[in-house]
């Protein structure tokens, strides 16, 4: 597949093309059933493009940019897909060395975690969690499925901001608990708690409280008052 994939792509940009990287769960991660093939393809030209193939009954995603784009969105340490894509990849396309300088400047930036953050940016995320789980305990008596798609709300909200706290890289949601466990089993058991199977409505709500209180214990936990900062407004 890569080498098919390389040679699509040299046809298709020619002199244009700057190089290519292999990456994904297919490089390094676990593969399953579904899992695709990921590749970035640099090229000198002003446009970027997401490309889904289908090759030999695969899915191929191409992620086709210029290098000045692939370089912002290193920078972006609240989104980092593609920090952690050029990092942990491999180079099967280069011209220059520019693939190698990206995932090298990736790898630095993947290897130092993310960027460390004040107890006062974390307000509004400790608002967001309490009220979400407020808002369960108003659907616990009349509407079950409700409560199971608000729990996991709490739980996503809950992941973010301790990741982000902790200065871990958020993995994607089928990895999470993996990861989670990783580094915090403790907290790992307790998300595994809030989905066990048959567990009931109360039970579900004390593992979500008692989650909340883990991962707000740094902040001593819900907000009793909040405001966030002015801003102007255009007129």
């Amino acid at each position: 597949m890569v080498e098919r994939v390389v040679r699509m792509m040299r046809e298709e940009f020619g002199s244009h093309l700057m190089g290519i990287l292999w990456t994904g769960s297919r490089v390094y991660g676990r593969v399953y059933a579904h899992s695709d093939w990921d590749f970035f393809v640099i090229h000198d030209e002003g446009w970027r493009q997401r490309r889904l193939l289908t090759l030999d009954g695969s899915e191929v995603e191409v992620f086709i940019n210029p290098p000045e784009q692939i370089r912002l969105e290193l920078s972006w340490t609240d989104h980092p897909a593609t920090i952690a894509m050029f990092a942990r990849g491999v180079v099967v396309d280069d011209r220059d060395g520019l693939v190698q300088s990206l995932a090298d400047q990736a790898r630095l930036t993947w290897n130092q975690g993310p960027p460390l953050v004040e107890p006062g940016s974390m307000e509004f995320w400790r608002y967001a969690v309490c009220d979400l789980l407020k808002d369960v305990a108003d659907r616990m008596a009349d509407d079950p499925n409700t409560v199971s798609w608000l729990a996991s709300q709490v739980v996503q909200t809950a992941m973010t901001g301790h990741y982000k706290w902790h200065r871990h890289w958020l993995p994607k949601p089928k990895y999470l608990l993996d990861d989670l466990s990783a580094w915090d089993p403790s907290l790992a058991t307790m998300v595994r708690q809030v989905f066990q199977p048959g567990v009931t409505r109360d039970l579900q709500y004390e593992a979500l409280q008692s989650l909340v209180r883990a991962v707000l214990k740094p902040f001593d936990g819900c907000p009793s008052h909040w405001e966030s900062m002015p801003q102007a407004i255009q007129t």
